[in-house]
Formats: C-alpha cells, sequence, structure tokens
C-alpha cells in the first residue's frame, strides 16, 4: 500500500507540475499566457498592459533569413493598422554578441524590439522555430499559435486573422480584469 501511494504521489506531483504555467502550452481559443519585455527604448511591455488591442508577439532573430526578410513587409503591416488596434512586439532570440545588429534592424521599424534576455515568456513553451508569431485578440485570447501553425509572413494570411480581429470591441470580461503585474 505504501508504494502506491508514493506513485500515486509522484503522479499526483508531476501533473501539478506539467499544469504550471512554466509547462503549460498555450492554445488557441483560450486565454493567452502573459508576457513581459523590457524594449530597446526601456519601454516595459506586458500582455496586460496591452489589454484592448490585437497583438501579434514575433520572435525572430537577426541570423534568421526569412526573420529579415519579413520584417519589412510586417513594419508596413503595422503601420496600416496600428491605428486600428494593432500592437506588435518583436522579441529577439540572438545572443548577446549580436546586439548592435539587433539594434540597428530595430531603427528601421514602428513597433516595439526587445531582447529575449530582457523578456519572460515561458507561458509560450520552447521556440523552436523561427520566425515565430502568436496572435492575441482584443480580450486577451490567443487566436494564432505560430509554434503549432507556423506561418513564414504572408500578409494576405495575416490580414486574414488579425483584420476581423481589429473590428472587434474588447469583451466587458476582458475590460474587467485586474492587472496581474
Amino acid at each position: 500500500m505504501r508504494k502506491s501511494l508514493k506513485r500515486r504521489d509522484i503522479l499526483v506531483a508531476a501533473a501539478a507540475l506539467l499544469a504550471t504555467p512554466a509547462f503549460a502550452e498555450p492554445r488557441q481559443g483560450r486565454p493567452a499566457p502573459d508576457f513581459r519585455a523590457v524594449t530597446l527604448d526601456g519601454r516595459r511591455l506586458s500582455l496586460s498592459s496591452l489589454r484592448g488591442k490585437v497583438v501579434l508577439l514575433n520572435f525572430w532573430a537577426s541570423w534568421c533569413g526569412p526573420c529579415r526578410g519579413e520584417m519589412p513587409a510586417l513594419d508596413a503591416f503595422y503601420k496600416a493598422r496600428r491605428g486600428r488596434g494593432l500592437e506588435i512586439v518583436a522579441i529577439s532570440q540572438d545572443a548577446p554578441a549580436q546586439d548592435a545588429t539587433v539594434r540597428a534592424l530595430a531603427q528601421n521599424l514602428s513597433f516595439p524590439v526587445a531582447l529575449e534576455r530582457n523578456a519572460a515568456y515561458g507561458g509560450y513553451g520552447d521556440i523552436y522555430a523561427l520566425p515565430t508569431s502568436f496572435v492575441i485578440d482584443r480580450s486577451g485570447v490567443l487566436r494564432l499559435d505560430g509554434a503549432r501553425h507556423p506561418v513564414i509572413f504572408d500578409v494576405y494570411k495575416l490580414d486574414q486573422v488579425i483584420s476581423p480581429l481589429l473590428s472587434l470591441p474588447v469583451s466587458p470580461v476582458a475590460k474587467a480584469l485586474p492587472d496581474v503585474l
């Protein structure tokens, strides 16, 4: 009896550990995990601070050809839609030795860029492929999980996901939620 109790305790503990935010994977249609980032210009951003906006959370690196290729198009997309409530936050996965390159590339972008070491996004799981983007609606619900459904930037496809979200108001429930950070 004692052995099975220990095994049961271990299984319960393992299940609880896997259910914690650090190990949880985001799911489309459910509330998106919060993230925090200090941008290159020193602003502190989080999903909760962007409540009411449609957020595209983008993971990229300066050494990633497809990432560098999508940045100008992503910037143009942002400029055309930021007035309607779109926010893009780009988190660079570069090593510290590439900081100068990241900063040079970020100077040409209209949206905020942060370095991975100045960001907390554990609830989004491991980012294995770059670029990877997540789209979160005005109410904080994950609408596109780029880790599960990789999309190399395509304005038409992204517009199909984001434009309808920009037309929707934030839900009354999301307005009432307190900031957790």
